[in-house]
């Protein structure tokens, strides 16, 4: 195929993906740890409302209890004394009517406090394992800092884009007005429990450490659709050409304006996206069998090319300003005038054409943006850390009173 604009073209195409590159690598600012709310599910497997009249359940764990909704259909409540049998007051309190409501509310005390012991323990529970999720993303991004400063003259480094996990809003069944209630089969009358904490249902508020959310996973997506359509568009072209040629007519140049264009549109996306997606060594990716096996991930390899005798190509010299200039225009801390030397990229197993790489400066963009979001990891982990120490000390004093209930 003869020299056309389809050389110089690539070359802005190549440039442009290595802007992406530090822009998605370097995020300049500290964003807030991106707390969305998570669906969860309740006792019975169906979540619900607040304000609606639910049952506790007792579970053989002691102090643990379960909460489900009352089924309006099949089931209604009527006054614990009203379902005991006629001498139950005699035997049991002395025939005192008071007695019996004052046992009534210590079992609905009692029950309190368990479902407060297991909303602890669940929080606890989360808490512990948002800890270890979190040491292990900083580890995993800790690896691939000192991978990429040992290896500043490896011929070819790859790594991969992963969601950088966020802080979840985690709701937990909880409930209000807690008091002890009969409960019938709404349709026969028969008795289903004499005795049985009702309340309205409530939530407690929390949070755990979740890998990924639905934002970042759009954000893998928009990266792999619009490295896509890069690509799309230079096959395309460069079929249509092959065409032209073997009909002796000569080749369309393969129109700039809208490579750029797309290039632009990516590298936009990048920059909001820099403090929410992290680089990891492609080892650690199977401590993330979930986003490994959706490929909600995206790969990416840098290849230095090296002359006969096996030595870098230096190219600081020959890199053309505009490129240098688009770069600069993307991130005014980076160090452009560092070395460039030649080389290739592939992003999500498409490889674009061998370019200069601006070495220097793309290690400074790495350095940084893991720096940003080990730190960002930090605090979230400091603050899990926090409310598992306060949350151990309600649960031990609600466990020394034996939660509320009798001995």
């Amino acid at each position: 195929m003869p020299k056309s604009k389809w050389l110089d073209a690539s070359l802005v195409v190549s440039s442009a993906m290595v802007v992406i590159t530090a822009v998605l690598l370097g995020g300049s600012r500290l964003g807030n740890d991106g707390i969305v709310a998570a669906a969860v599910l309740f006792e019975g497997g169906d979540p619900f409302k607040t304000g609606q009249t639910i049952k506790i359940i007792s579970k053989s764990d002691f102090p643990t209890v379960g909460i489900d909704l009352i089924n309006s259909k099949t089931e209604k409540t009527a006054s614990s004394i009203s379902c005991q049998p006629k001498d139950y007051l005699t035997r049991y309190f002395g025939g005192s009517s008071t007695k019996y409501k004052d046992h009534l509310v210590e079992a609905a005390i009692c029950l309190k406090g368990r479902l407060m012991g297991t909303f602890y323990n669940q929080q606890m529970a989360h808490d512990r394992e948002s800890v270890v999720a979190v040491s292990t993303m900083i580890g995993a991004m800790q690896r691939q800092m000192a991978f990429a400063a040992a290896n500043k003259e490896a011929k070819t480094a790859k790594f991969y884009i992963i969601p950088g996990g966020l802080d979840a809003v985690q709701d937990y069944a909880y409930a209000n007005n807690i008091e002890m209630k009969c409960l019938k089969d709404k349709n026969s009358g028969n008795l289903l429990a004499a005795e049985t904490g009702t309340g309205m249902s409530d939530r407690q508020n929390g949070s755990k450490f979740s890998v990924t959310s639905p934002e970042q996973d759009k954000m893998i997506a928009d990266i792999k659709a619009a490295n896509a359509k890069i690509k799309k568009a230079l096959d395309d072209h460069e079929a249509a050409n092959k065409i032209k040629i073997a009909k002796g007519e000569k080749p369309d140049s393969l129109g700039v304006g809208t490579i750029i264009s797309m290039v632009s549109s990516m590298s936009s996306m990048g920059e909001k996206m820099a403090d929410k997606l992290v680089a990891i060594l492609p080892d650690d990716l199977k401590l993330y069998p979930e986003l490994a096996n959706s490929e909600n991930y995206v790969e990416m390899t840098l290849d230095l090319d090296v002359d006969k005798d096996k030595k870098f190509i230096d190219q600081t010299e020959t890199i053309p300003g505009m490129i240098k200039f688009l770069l600069k225009t993307k991130d005014k801390s980076g160090n452009t005038n560092g070395r460039w030397l030649s080389g290739s990229m592939t992003v999500d197993k498409t490889k674009y054409p061998s370019i200069g790489l601006p070495v220097d400066f793309l290690a400074q963009k790495n350095d940084e943006a893991a720096n940003i979001n080990i730190t960002r990891l930090t605090k979230m982990k400091n603050r899990y850390e926090l409310r598992l120490t306060q949350n151990e000390a309600k649960y031990k004093s609600l466990k020394d009173k034996n939660f509320d209930c009798p001995s």
